[in-house]
């Protein structure tokens, strides 16, 4: 490959000017030094690149290390106690973050999901609802009309649920964000109890990190089971609250041994912070989740107004 000595711009072979600049080609010897300058330093700035392009990666990979998460979310899934243990000893920080990503995106999606299953569950528990008040009324009067409800008044029904559904139009984008946020406050609550209670209580200090890998690693039960408790509340709304208060309780003694056995505190003081966090955690929770409730509701609300009104 040929190179102009005052531009640098390509030239064919055979050509006694540039192109694009209009200098006269030199002689075969000084051009092909040059040529050859050019060469070395394009490869150069290659290498550079590729080398760049390795760094940057394997940076990433160190920072956010995903394949090392997975493992410890499935001995999570399978050994709860012997998994936060081994995590909190011995977890670095690329797992930390790359399980810290995974689980927001996860409790965002379950958070969507929930109020999806909730959405298409409308129609039956509306259907329930009143067939339930007219078995309520026959009981009453027994020589009223109730006698419950019919196929066509079901047909009705669910025609009418149909058409409201229609016009609701769900912030899904928010509902993501608003669950992602839930567990970031969570973990928060946790590290702030957790390293405040080992300070006060007791005399040993533990690292915020060790701390932070605590307040993480001791939640994912509490997910997982959220995410079965979903599932079964397909079948029954009473199966699914029961899954997921087991979960948390599964993530309380998970915390209880964690703290006890890698942050050196007394049994005693363990059990109280424990404690003392699930209280704390529920109250914010609790609020948090009534705000961003209240919010959607008024939200869904003035759309389903603003399209009425654009009817009419």
């Amino acid at each position: 490959m040929s190179y102009c000595h005052g531009c640098g711009s390509k030239i064919e072979v055979g050509d006694s000017f540039c192109t694009n600049c209009g200098m006269q080609i030199q002689d075969s010897s000084a051009a092909e030094k040059f040529n050859q300058s050019m060469d070395n330093e394009n490869y150069v700035n290659s290498d550079t690149q590729r080398v760049q392009q390795e760094v940057n990666y394997t940076n990433f990979k160190n920072h956010v290390d995903l394949s090392k998460s997975g493992d410890i979310l499935l001995k999570m899934l399978l050994k709860p106690v012997t998994g936060a243990k081994q995590f909190v000893e011995s977890g670095e920080k690329g797992a930390a973050i790359g399980i810290t990503l995974l689980l927001i995106v996860m409790q965002g999606l379950l958070g969507v999901w929930k109020v999806n299953q909730f959405i298409s569950g409308l129609q039956k528990m509306v259907i329930d609802l009143m067939q339930k008040i007219s078995a309520f009324m026959t009981l009453i009067d027994p020589s009223s009309s109730g006698r419950g409800l019919g196929s066509s008044d079901i047909m009705s029904i669910t025609t009418q649920i149909n058409k409201v559904k229609s016009f609701i139009d769900i912030p899904y984008g928010n509902i993501f964000l608003q669950n992602s946020a839930l567990f970031i406050i969570s973990i928060a609550i946790l590290f702030i109890s957790i390293y405040l209670g080992t300070n006060i209580l007791s005399k040993n200090r533990s690292e915020a990190f060790t701390i932070y890998k605590t307040a993480l690693i001791v939640l994912v039960p509490a997910l997982y089971f959220e995410l079965f408790s979903i599932i079964f509340s397909y079948l029954s709304i009473y199966i699914g609250l029961s899954i997921a208060i087991i979960g948390v309780i599964i993530s309380l003694g998970c915390l209880t041994v964690v703290i006890k056995d890698k942050l050196h505190i007394d049994e005693n003081y363990s059990t109280f912070i424990v404690a003392i966090s699930s209280i704390i955690i529920f109250i914010g929770l609790s609020m948090t989740l009534q705000s961003f409730i209240s919010s959607n509701i008024a939200d869904m609300i003035m759309s389903v107004t603003n399209i009425m009104k654009s009817f009419r």
